[in-house]
């Protein structure tokens, strides 16, 4: 059975399969209009672009669930993935949030981690205290 058979025995009159392959091509030409000149970035945002916005969400969730401490660079280069030699941007990136971490961590021991709100661009960051911290 070809597939267009198959799809016809499934949806049954052929009129309404014309409608939906017609919607279906407008679609994607509408899509292509808008969105198609993203093709020619897509090697450069798989390969720089997403391992970035990795390392943040990564980052991100390590400090929400355990705050910043000495031991958070290694524990966050434990979870990373390697990085193409080639990739300088993503390179430079990784550095910057390693940056962060070795000084927001400092030499705080993990039961008495600072509690902070992490924004990797350099924008404001906003310390909470410390976690277990007498008051």
């Amino acid at each position: 059975m070809s597939r267009r058979q198959a799809v016809v025995s499934k949806l049954g009159d052929h009129a309404q399969l014309d409608a939906i392959v017609q919607a279906s091509d407008q679609g994607r030409r509408r899509y292509e209009k808008h969105f198609g000149w993203l093709e020619s970035f897509r090697e450069r945002l798989q390969t720089t672009y997403v391992p970035m916005v990795k390392m943040t969400y990564s980052a991100e969730k390590q400090v929400q669930h355990e705050g910043l401490h000495r031991e958070s660079v290694r524990q966050w280069l434990a979870s990373q993935s390697a990085l193409p030699k080639s990739d300088q941007h993503a390179r430079k990136y990784r550095a910057r949030v390693l940056r962060y971490l070795l000084h927001k961590g400092g030499t705080h021991a993990r039961n008495m981690a600072v509690v902070s709100v992490l924004l990797v661009d350099g924008k404001a960051s906003r310390s909470g205290g410390r976690k277990n911290a007498k008051k």
